[in-house]
């Protein structure tokens, strides 16, 4: 039995090491956690506090009856950051608010548990709002803080803190209906002012454009200015009129639409706390009346203010939200359909390519006869007994085996490419393409006209470049017609968007019929042909992703007008490249 005690109290001593550490880890995020949750408990009881004492001196206060109670606010948005578990320092906060004012004890108590009860009851029901967010940027969910929060939820507080003043002998009021029609009325702006802006305000703090800034403080100070012409007895405004009070209106709107629910929210604090102070020293235009009409008046006059605007904010920022929804599914279809058109043209692709190689492969194996041919036909032209006209009509039939057999070469050069860029001559790529089509141009009676001022080589694939060349020659020896003139110009120059970067262009003009406007805006996307069936439409756009491999640039100038029609067509290859592949720009001038 010792040991067995020895060996265990080993083993448990060799897993302390490894345990340790973990515990550790266990314990300090405990610690953290405890000391998160105290702090916020705090922060929640002290800005309860204030909020509550700034309350209770609110003009028209009666028994701690206040007009505008904006610690409602605070309490709601608190639970709704931070949780029902901060519910305590709500309790906290408004006993001590309640603790301190001349209302007996037992009152602090009771009303305490109620504006706790009124803040969770609030929370409560707006969780039941399905994905109700706290952004209040939905109608939904402002309506759900105006009738749940607002309205609902506060005739719970205003019920037990009435029953609880009048328990104890504080007669607010005068009159129980009138005190728990204040007191309702009070929590309910409480949460209308203060509750939106608590919520949303890390959006008003995240503005960081200095125009934006600049805008929103623009706002606060000619509202303020505003507010004082209103709310004050001047000369501009000697007259009392009720209707002058929503003079504010337009800079409500303005933060609505400019700043959404935080900037309402926040414009119409500063209405609020202007008017309130007004009112109470007895100017503006809901002053003058008995102080219970006066502080019905004024509550109602902000609830008209926020719910207007909140309403407004949440409108636009629902719209503002379908719009970017509506533009992310149509961006989403365009690149849908996109991937669809690159697959097809990965399928004409690899369809180009068999096409290629099998060319390639009967081009070869013809390669072998025409030589046999080529032999025979010298050994036929050899034989001295025969007559002249068979010896001219053999030497007729050894051109013709020599052209087939260039051509079968020309067949093989357009397939075979080296794995790495070379050095080449543009003159002698567009010579290969001018005499593939010599068939063509001599059939249609065109006239090509050559001018090459330059013999610098640049660097690159010219099995690639031959194809960008033939696409552009055979679409200009089409839209030319019957004897048109197509010319061939190439010079040292430099690139359009940069000077210092030289190289040669190859300018292929045509007096053919043009090209509209509307298909030049398209001209190098995928599948947009001016051919009709005849086309693929993939050309023009093979041959711009060539040109920017070897990081040059095409554009096109085209004109339709009867008598100066014409396409021109000018590509721009840099001498030498930082590296094939590099992207470049192709673009249309219209």
């Amino acid at each position: 039995m010792v040991k067995r005690g020895k060996l265990l109290s080993r083993r448990l001593f060799r897993l302390h090491p490894v345990a340790m550490p973990h515990a550790a880890k266990d314990l300090k995020t405990i610690v953290k956690s405890v000391l998160k949750y105290v702090l916020q408990v705090v922060i929640v009881s002290g800005t309860y506090f204030a909020a509550g004492r700034l309350g209770l001196a609110t003009p028209f206060t009666s028994g701690n009856v206040s007009p505008v109670w904006p610690a409602s606010g605070i309490a709601l948005a608190a639970i709704l950051l931070w949780g029902y578990r901060v519910s305590p320092g709500i309790a906290v906060g408004a006993f001590l608010v309640n603790f301190w004012s001349p209302i007996p004890h037992a009152a602090a108590v009771g009303l305490a548990v109620g504006n706790t009860l009124a803040a969770i009851t609030g929370a409560f029901l707006l969780h039941k709002i399905p994905d109700f967010d706290r952004s209040l940027s939905r109608l939904r969910d402002v309506l759900g803080l105006i009738v749940f929060a607002a309205i609902g939820s506060t005739t719970l507080s205003a019920s037990i803190g009435v029953a609880v003043l009048f328990a104890t002998h504080v007669h607010p009021w005068s009159t129980v209906d009138t005190a728990w029609l204040m007191y309702w009325l009070g929590d309910a702006m409480g949460v209308l002012l203060i509750a939106p802006l608590a919520l949303t305000f890390p959006t008003l703090w995240r503005i960081r454009p200095r125009g934006r800034v600049a805008e929103l403080t623009t706002l606060v100070l000619l509202l303020s200015v505003a507010c004082f012409f209103i709310f004050t007895d001047r000369t501009l405004f000697a007259l009392k009129l009720n209707v002058l009070g929503f003079a504010v209106f337009p800079f409500v709107i303005w933060a609505a639409i400019r700043f959404g629910v935080s900037g309402c929210a926040l414009s119409t604090l500063v209405i609020a706390a202007i008017g309130t102070t007004a009112t109470a020293r007895g100017s503006g235009p809901f002053a003058g009346d008995i102080p219970l009409l006066r502080a019905a008046l004024l509550q109602l006059y902000f609830a008209v203010l926020v719910v207007s605007g909140l309403t407004l904010a949440a409108v636009i920022a629902e719209r503002e939200h379908a719009e970017s929804e509506r533009a992310e599914l149509v961006r989403q279809q365009a690149a849908k359909e996109a991937q669809l058109q690159a697959q097809e043209v990965l399928r004409e692709s690899e369809k180009l390519a068999a096409t290629g190689r099998l060319a390639a492969t009967i081009a070869h194996e013809i390669n072998n006869p025409l030589e046999s041919l080529t032999n025979l036909l010298y050994l036929i032209e050899s034989d001295k007994s025969l007559s002249e006209t068979a010896k001219r009509f053999a030497s007729a039939a050894g051109q013709e085996i020599k052209r087939t057999a260039h051509i079968t070469k020309q067949m093989l050069a357009f397939h075979r490419q080296p794995t790495t860029p070379v050095d080449f001559s543009i003159s002698e790529v567009l010579d290969n393409v001018v005499e593939l089509y010599a068939a063509k141009i001599e059939q249609s009676g065109i006239t090509v006209q050559k001018q090459y001022e330059t013999a610098a080589k640049v660097k690159g694939f010219p099995a690639e470049l031959r194809q960008v060349f033939a696409n552009l020659l055979g679409n200009a020896i089409e839209a030319s017609g019957q004897r048109g003139v197509i010319r061939l110009h190439t010079f040292g120059s430099h690139e359009w968007c940069n000077a210092h970067r030289l190289g040669v262009r190859v300018v292929i003009a045509d007096n053919g019929v043009g090209i509209s406007p509307e298909n030049r805006r398209r001209l190098f996307e995928p599948f947009v042909t001016t051919k009709g069936e005849r086309g693929t439409g993939l050309g023009l756009w093979v041959s711009s992703g060539i040109v920017q491999k070897h990081e040059g640039s095409i554009r096109v100038r085209s004109s339709t007008r009867s008598g100066r029609s014409g396409t021109c067509f000018s590509v721009f290859l840099p001498e030498r490249v930082s590296g094939i592949g590099l992207v470049a720009t192709a673009s249309v001038l219209l």
